[in-house]
């Protein structure tokens, strides 16, 4: 019985279990640096396939953008229907896969 309450009002494994908690909650630079390295080797695979989808995201809206000027040259009415598909289908996917192939470097850079 006495065991019981010394065990209950002890708190040493208490304390370890805090610090272990607030240590793993909180990177250092260094810790920071061998997870990016970690991550990059762990995503190396995948780079690949991000830089196929950028290349043929972009191959769609520079088509669509060639085609638009075509249209429009020809003072064609479809232009219209064309370049409301560029607005409401082609642009918002360009600027994402742009925004997520890029922008990662980019602030990488900042930093």
């Amino acid at each position: 019985m006495l065991s019981f309450f010394k065990g209950l009002l002890s708190s040493g494994s208490i304390v370890e279990s805090g610090v272990k908690s607030l240590d793993s909650a909180f990177f250092t630079d260094q810790e920071k640096s061998a997870f990016m390295l970690e991550w990059l080797k762990a995503s190396a695979p995948m780079a690949i396939a991000r830089r196929f989808i950028a290349i043929m995201i972009s191959m769609l809206w520079c088509l669509g953008v060639v085609v638009c000027g075509v249209l429009l040259y020809m003072d064609s009415p479809k232009y219209e229907i064309m370049k409301a598909f560029m607005i409401d289908t082609v642009n918002e996917p360009f600027m994402i896969v742009l925004g997520f192939y890029f922008l990662a470097h980019v602030v990488g850079k900042l930093k």
